[in-house]
């Protein structure tokens, strides 16, 4: 696999991205679409693509940018991408020019680029690394076992229990009711839940017995029924991303089972999560309502499923594409922000600097709800509302800097990126701590690269410190080899070997 990527990757890149111009050109002709539009998906395709011409294999140093950029097109680029080559009316009405939000994009995504490919070369080692410490199997299953559930049980309580409705009101009174004891221990088993599914996805992936594939299919099943119970779509789909990303990683090779698993929930299981949503505002449920009438919620989601299938002119849910584009609310940010000048100076990364201090100790710190801040900003949602638009990293670096945020921060998350990727590198070592690593910057930073600064790294920087306590508790260095008779002393014995693997002389013949 890596000889094949060394010697075809430009090759791929170039005929990949002639097949996607092919396709879009085709499409185009009888699309209503503007030329800009066309231009501007070409450009963002080839950036995105661009970790083609540096992969050598899927799990080495650029597989981060790989998968990032994938996901920077799935939020900027993949909804255009369809209506193009299906010749559909695009969802976005933006003119017959650039737009500020595309610009942003193209220059976000070159920016960021640049920044990964030159800490991945800075900082990537002269030689090959040595064996690294992992983790025995009895603590990759006890330690998996043990957060998955914990954590498990602080997100239901959370959201069956104590927040039971989607509303500000019912959120600030359900904190209150916990006090700030049981909300830091719940609080910090949600973040831990992920952690257990990353080290058990690794143990899977490491044993591969069936002892194992019943435990993990166990922990997918079971965040499935809690997503839906909760109403929400990433607790379903994070198990399925990370088991597919873990073996595919360990392995070296794309697990295909596991993929289509992911795309098999795109494809089926979301439009009937979507439904869903819609069964309960209907009836005016809450989670603990929809519970009690867990049977008809069930029934009714099947049945309206069907709508995800029909025409824009009737009533339908959003499609995966649809869903995860975060297009309309950048375009709106972008022309809203520079219209008005309203900048916000940082004020929504200040909570990187407390991001080690908990509310227990700190209950007076900041916390911006940026997508309700939006909302209610240019959208003019009420004091009230609970809807929360994600505005992406993009779209809140230039709403706190400018073209100075947009160029600069993605520099400097790219480097950051670039830095995460060398030091994660499992096609020389694969161990649990870098795989706990890379798959966390992939769920917190990758895929909520389409959220908020503070919701995206200040749970990663908590996340590396637990990850390096463990480290420092569970790892344990590999075993030095034992001598082979060849290496037996001219006096007949075998001489002992060190934690460094020196010979010394036997003093006791």
């Amino acid at each position: 696999m890596k000889e094949w990527l060394k010697h075809s990757r430009g090759s791929l890149y170039a005929l990949t991205n002639l097949a996607a111009l092919i396709a879009m050109l085709i499409g185009w002709s009888t699309s209503p679409a503007p030329g800009s539009l066309l231009v501007y998906v070409v450009l963002l395709f080839a950036l995105c693509s661009m970790p083609l011409l540096w992969l050598e294999q899927i799990n080495g140093r650029y597989a981060l940018l790989a998968i990032f950029m994938g996901v920077y097109f799935l939020l900027f680029g993949a909804v255009d991408l369809r209506d193009l080559i299906t010749g559909a009316t695009p969802m976005i009405d933006r003119g017959d020019s650039f737009t500020l939000a595309q610009i942003g994009v193209l220059l976000g995504g070159a920016t960021l680029v640049g920044g990964y490919r030159l800490a991945a070369e800075l900082s990537s080692p002269k030689s090959a690394a040595s064996g690294a410490a992992d983790w025995p199997t009895a603590w990759i299953l006890v330690t998996g076992v043990g957060f998955f559930v914990t954590g498990t049980g602080a997100m239901a309580y959370l959201n069956l229990v104590a927040i039971t409705e989607n509303s500000i009101r019912a959120t600030e009174h359900g904190f209150a009711a916990m006090g700030p004891l049981l909300t830091f221990a719940v609080m910090l088993g949600q973040m831990v839940q992920p952690l257990g599914v990353v080290i058990l996805a690794y143990g899977f992936a490491r044993a591969r017995t069936f002892s194992w594939a019943l435990l993990i299919a166990a922990v997918v099943l079971a965040q499935m029924v809690l997503g839906f119970l909760t109403d929400t779509k990433g607790t379903i789909l994070l198990p399925l991303v990370l088991v597919a990303v873990t073996v595919s990683m360990r392995q070296g090779r794309i697990s295909k089972g596991w993929i289509v698993g992911v795309v098999l929930f795109a494809t089926l299981l979301f439009p009937v999560l979507q439904a869903n949503r819609v069964v309960r505002n209907e009836h005016g449920w809450n989670r603990a309502q929809a519970i009690e009438n867990i049977a008809t919620v069930v029934e009714e989601a099947f049945e309206a499923r069907d709508k995800i299938y029909q025409t824009r002119a009737g009533e339908r849910s959003q499609t995966f594409l649809e869903r995860t584009s975060g297009d309309a609310v950048l375009e709106t940010l972008f022309n809203r922000v520079t219209e008005s000048g309203s900048y916000l100076n940082g004020a929504t990364v200040t909570p990187l600097v407390y991001a080690f201090i908990p509310r227990l100790i700190l209950p007076q710190k900041v916390d911006v709800p940026l997508g309700q801040l939006f909302n209610r900003t240019f959208m003019h949602g009420s004091k009230d509302d609970f809807l929360y638009l994600s505005v992406s990293i993009l779209g809140e670096l230039y709403w706190n800097f400018g073209w100075t945020g947009v160029l600069l921060g993605n520099f400097l998350v790219g480097c950051l990126l670039g830095l995460t990727g060398v030091k994660t590198d499992l096609s020389k070592t694969p161990t649990l701590t870098r795989m706990l690593i890379l798959l966390l910057t992939i769920k917190l930073v990758v895929l909520g690269y389409g959220d908020s600064i503070s919701m995206a790294f200040v749970t990663w920087m908590r996340c590396l410190a637990a990850i390096g306590l463990m480290h420092a508790f569970f790892a344990r260095p590999s075993q030095a080899q034992e001598p082979s008779d060849s290496g037996s002393t001219a006096m007949g014995a075998a001489a002992p070997v060190t934690a460094a693997g020196v010979r010394f002389p036997n003093l006791m013949r």
